[in-house]
């Protein structure tokens, strides 16, 4: 989910010019604030029998080197709730990107409005209990991502896709490295609690080579082939051609 060029977004960039000393471990100050708003907002028990929210912020860099030549850096930063009803038997959900109380209270209403349409249509969710967790998870990172100069990560793809050019038939090549860092609060009204910080690391390699293609193919209008460090996967798609 991204953050709307609205009041939600300049709420977001609000809350990164305080976030600096002032979060919790493990716990954006974003994230923070946003939990703070939805406990602000939950509706009485007796009007929603179970609400929880799961806060999600993911931020994503990639670096890509295609034919020896470096690509634009690709970064995201990603912003968004999810908020799961369960009351009157129903069971509802909504999604939103603004953060605002405003925001997540209008999500929390849509949510009880579809729980309130599946009531006499789907199983009987009042007689499922759900839990209120608490807990927490970290990935064990041996080595930040940020304690890389960008200079040595751009090097080290750059030598990636040299490597990839191994002969003549290679017409089209290109290395990436793709890094996501996503931190996800879930909260309860019933006072569950749990922090998950995740961290991925994908390298990926490609190359075309057309004599791994028949040659009648090569001359079709979409072709397309990549070969990987392990395996090989050939997609030819022969495109029609119109008469005269």
């Amino acid at each position: 989910m991204l953050v709307p060029a609205s009041a939600g977004k300049r709420d977001v960039s609000e809350l990164h010019h305080k976030a600096r000393g002032r979060a919790k471990i493990g716990v954006p100050f974003m994230l923070e604030t946003i939990a703070q708003r939805f406990h602000a907002v939950l509706p009485k028990a007796s009007d929603c029998a179970y609400c929880a929210a799961r806060l999600v912020e993911e931020r994503s860099e990639r670096i890509a080197v295609r034919q020896d030549v470096v690509q634009p850096l690709g970064v995201d930063h990603d912003v968004g709730v999810m908020i799961t009803v369960l009351h009157g038997g129903g069971y509802g959900y909504a999604a939103t990107s603004d953060v605002t109380e405003a925001g997540l209270r209008a999500a929390i209403d849509r949510a009880r409005t579809w729980a309130a349409k599946t009531a006499p249509r789907a199983v009987d969710y009042g007689k499922v209990a759900l839990p209120h967790p608490r807990g927490a998870y970290r990935t064990a990172v041996e080595k930040r991502w940020d304690s890389v100069a960008l200079g040595d990560k751009i090097a080290l793809v750059s030598d990636y896709s040299r490597r990839l050019k191994g002969h003549a038939d290679i017409v089209d090549w290109e290395a990436s490295l793709w890094r996501v860092e996503r931190t996800t609060l879930f909260v309860t009204n019933g006072g569950g609690r749990v922090t998950q910080d995740l961290a991925f690391l994908a390298p990926r390699c490609w190359s075309l080579d057309l004599s791994l293609l028949p040659r009648p193919s090569r001359s079709c209008l979409s072709i397309r082939g990549w070969l990987y460090s392990a395996w090989v996967a050939v997609l030819v798609q022969k495109a029609p051609v119109s008469p005269g």
